[in-house]
């Protein structure tokens, strides 16, 4: 057999050996899972991870542990519902609820499964990402110009003309006050750009200056990751400098004072 023929036999086991799923490892006896109700969540709200664990006949117990932790590696306090249990059968599946943390930012859930199986330990570590993102925070001042008070009036946030409806709040104004209605406003799959926003409400008969009225707001999500890997790079340049030229010989040191 040829070298040529042998380093591409070796070179082809290498590539089966490398195709295994980077988020849970493989085991024949046994197969372990994690699914997200989303991956993309608001800061502080919550969403629902779903355990599965299933076995080859044999299988007698069970546990999982579970975290969720940050892009240090720190795991978040009080974010599962649940951070270990027993696997008593099988198939198992097991609904949890994440909570995101108040920072926004890329976070991984990491829930690791030990089983015993035929009288052999398995253990199986499966990983998901989850991203926290800040809402937006739209607000419009209300001033009631008119006689009558506005007392528990329905109103609503319009986003691109597009009614929100969760963001029903209840106004109340006496007349000639002010007050200031505020939404924190979160959609995953708003685009980088310019939008509009209004506060809108069903009854037209009073006399209040802020409704209806449009305003501008930027969304600018997705530039995060960049501008944090463009902080990395300026980071790491200037370190370098600074090592060189902390670690540039200085010339002429120690000769005396004539000699230099």
């Amino acid at each position: 057999m040829s070298i040529f023929a042998m380093a591409l036999m070796v070179m082809v086991g290498l590539a089966g050996a490398l195709v295994i799923d980077d988020e849970s490892s493989a085991d024949s006896a046994s197969s372990a899972s994690v699914e997200l109700s989303d991956n993309i969540v608001a800061t502080e709200k919550t969403l629902t991870a779903t355990l599965k664990f299933s076995a080859d006949s044999g299988f007698t117990t069970g546990s999982y542990t579970a975290k969720l932790v940050n892009s240090s590696g720190t795991t978040q306090s009080g974010a599962l519902s649940s951070t270990s249990g027993t696997i008593g059968s099988v198939p198992y599946s097991k609904d949890i609820t994440v909570t995101a943390p108040k920072t926004a930012g890329k976070y991984t859930l990491e829930v690791e499964f030990t089983a015993t199986i035929s009288g052999e330990k398995s253990v199986q570590n499966v990983s998901k990402t989850i991203e926290v993102r800040e809402p937006i925070t739209l607000s419009v001042e209300i001033s009631n110009n008119g006689s009558l008070a506005v007392s528990n009036a329905p109103v609503y946030f319009y986003v691109d003309g597009v009614k929100v409806v969760e963001s029903e709040q209840k106004l109340t104004v006496a007349p000639g006050d002010k007050t200031t209605v505020s939404y924190k406003y979160f959609n995953k799959d708003l685009s980088a750009g310019h939008h509009t926003f209004k506060l809108v409400s069903s009854d037209a008969s009073y006399n209040i200056t802020g409704l209806e009225k449009s305003y501008d707001f930027y969304y600018e999500q997705g530039n995060n990751d960049l501008m944090t890997w463009i902080m990395v790079i300026v980071f790491i340049v200037v370190l370098i400098a600074a090592i060189f030229v902390f670690r540039k010989p200085v010339k002429n040191y120690g000769k005396p004072k004539a000699r230099r």
